[in-house]
This record gives structure tokens, C-alpha cells and sequence, in this order.
């Protein structure tokens, strides 16, 4: 149910913001639903209910070969393969390479191998259960995207003899909703859509300008925030915002706040003095891999990375609600909420 709340709290906070200046709704066309997992919305200025509605089946179609939980998506049949090489779609490859380069550019501390061990933590449910230690040090043995073979159109996952009672396993959550936005973009424009918003949960890309041709606002949520107040706003065109952030996907046991964003290398939440990343990027897929990159270096290390990368941009909110922008956020006339 956390999980629920939070996203809608980012698709409201970023779409009043985004549609403030519009006098009604026949401006443009929009649909909401609950897919991938979380809010959904896509809002078209110069788009047509057909557009919206493609979009859509291409939301379930990738989610059909992404989800860890689908019976026959492409990741499962990977996952339940026990090292047997498996043919998967050719978007699938492209992800899977993709999440590779991430791997290891990261030096693991963005692994999509960590499957074994976010199926050990239970975000959605009512009650707080921290898993055993014990299936945590065994799951954590098979967490190496190094274990990752792609050959021709297909996947295997090698076992790396740690003898674990674990099986290693793909999540693709860190960077799939980044993929989809970038293909939605991708199909949008090709049909001519100048103007228009994709919304992800915490994932956005924004297509071109308001047909007013001023640039959209985008809100980035203050963290714990039950009332959509934004933390900062900031101006984009042609850019993917995403955040990360540790009030997403929680629980609580006593004042301890056990998060979504799991460490590869021990199996538990990241414990920095980060409640949130936000990355600015061309391409959605770089900003989903990168905000949960980033996040796991912590406040210092994180920013030196952003700043010694051309194209990129952030926003660190810390655990004491302080913004730490990056120095180019001023070309998107960043401000912060008082």
C-alpha cells in the first residue's frame, strides 16, 4: 500500500505543476491507470486518443517480458532456466545489455542480478517483517552481474559456485521504467507528438514545450510529504527526471526505516544520509540506472560522479530535508519550495 501512496503523491505533485497554466482539459488528452506497478500517466498536447491507447498496450507488452512475477515473461523463463541459455525478445537483450554496462560502470552497486534477494523484502504489505539474516547472507552470494551470459538472442544466468541455496536471479525494477519511457518517447515522436508528459511513478520524461511554448515544470516531492509539496521545481524540455527515494517503498520497525534501495553487497537497505536522488538526463534509462547508482555512493561520492559526467544533473535531498543541487541545475532555472 506504501508503494501506491507514494506514487500517486509524485504524479500529482508533478502534474499540477505541470498543468497550472492550462485553462481546461481540452488542451489535451490524458490517461491514468495503476501499471508497472505503480501511477501511471500520460498526458498528450498534441495527441490523439489513439496515441494514448498504444502507448498503453506498449506499457503491457514490456511489462509482459520485464515482470519478475509474470509467470512467462521473459525475465522468469530466464530466472527459472537454472543456467540454461534462454531466447527472449530483442528488447530484453537490449535492457539486459544495457543493465550490464551499468553493472559495471557501477562496480556492482547496481546489479540486476539482485532478484534472490529483493524477493526476500516484502514493501507492499501492511505488516513490517524484516527477512532472516540468515536467507539474506545466503541470497547475497548469488547477487554478480558478471554471472550474466548473452549470446546471440539469448540469456542464461552461470551459477558462480558459491553454493548457496539461493539460485541467482534478474530484477529488472531499477531500470525497466526508464527503458518503456524512452521507447514511449521514442514511438510518440515518430507519430509527431511535440508536446507532451510520461509519467512513470517516480520516472518522467518530458517531450518538447506547452504549446504556449514555455518549458514545463516539473516538481521533485519533498520526501515523507503526504500533502504533494514539492521540495524544488525545475524547468525542462526534451529531458528525463527521475527520482529515487527511500519514502517510496518502506517500512518501519521501531524509528528504523528499512527502504527499497538494497545494497548488492550486503542484501540490505543503503544506509547514507540519503532520503532521495533526483537525476536529470537525456534518456530515462540512464536516469533510472543513475539515480539508484548514485543514491548507493552517498551525498559526496554521488556528486562527484554527476558533476565529472557531461549530460547529467541532480538533486540530493539528505536525511536532515537539505537540498544539494548539482551546478548546472541552474540551467533549469532551479528553485527550491519555502
Amino acid at each position: 500500500m506504501k508503494k501506491l501512496l507514494s506514487s500517486m503523491i509524485i504524479m500529482i505533485t508533478l502534474f499540477s505543476l505541470m498543468g497550472c497554466s492550462y485553462k481546461n482539459t481540452n488542451d489535451y488528452v490524458e490517461k491514468t491507470d495503476f501499471r508497472l506497478d505503480t501511477v501511471i500517466t500520460i498526458r498528450l498536447y498534441d495527441g490523439d486518443e489513439k496515441q494514448l491507447e498504444h502507448c498503453m498496450e506498449m506499457i503491457k507488452k514490456y511489462d509482459d517480458m520485464f515482470s519478475n512475477e509474470q509467470l512467462n515473461s521473459d525475465v522468469t523463463i530466464v530466472n527459472e532456466s537454472i543456467s540454461n541459455p534462454m531466447a527472449v525478445h530483442s528488447d530484453t537483450l537490449e535492457i539486459m545489455e544495457k543493465a550490464l554496462e551499468y553493472g559495471k560502470l557501477s562496480g556492482g552497486s547496481f546489479d540486476v542480478t539482485i532478484g534472490a534477494v529483493s524477493n526476500l523484502w516484502d514493501f507492499h504489505s501492511d505488516e513490517a517483517i524484516l527477512p532472516e539474516e540468515a536467507a539474506i547472507s545466503e541470497a547475497i552470494k548469488t547477487v554478480d552481474y558478471r554471472q550474466v551470459v548473452i549470446n546471440d538472442n539469448t540469456i542464461a544466468l552461470v551459477e558462480n559456485g558459491s553454493g548457496s541455496t539461493f539460485h541467482t536471479r534478474l530484477d529488472l525494477g531499477g531500470i525497466a521504467k526508464g527503458y518503456i519511457a524512452d521507447k514511449l518517447r521514442d514511438y510518440l515522436m515518430e507519430e509527431g507528438v511535440t508536446s507532451a508528459s510520461i509519467s512513470l511513478g517516480g520516472n518522467v520524461y518530458i517531450i518538447g514545450e506547452k504549446p504556449d511554448g514555455n518549458m514545463f515544470t516539473v516538481g521533485i516531492q519533498k520526501p515523507f510529504s503526504d500533502t504533494s509539496t514539492p521540495a524544488c521545481t525545475l524547468q525542462v524540455r526534451d529531458k528525463s527526471v527521475v527520482t529515487s527515494g527511500v519514502y517510496q517503498r518502506y517500512f518501519k520497525i521501531g524509528d528504523k526505516i528499512y527502504h527499497h534501495i538494497l545494497d548488492p553487497k550486503t542484501g540490505y537497505p543503503v544506509d547514507n544520509g540519503l532520503y532521495s536522488v533526483t537525476i536529470i538526463s537525456d534518456d530515462s534509462v540512464d536516469g533510472d540506472a543513475l539515480s539508484t547508482m548514485v543514491f548507493s555512493m552517498g551525498l559526496k561520492k554521488g556528486m562527484d560522479y554527476v558533476e565529472s559526467t557531461p549530460g547529467i544533473e541532480a538533486v540530493f535531498i539528505t536525511s536532515d530535508m537539505a537540498l544539494h543541487p548539482s551546478s548546472g541545475m541552474s540551467e533549469y532555472n532551479y528553485q527550491e519550495v519555502r
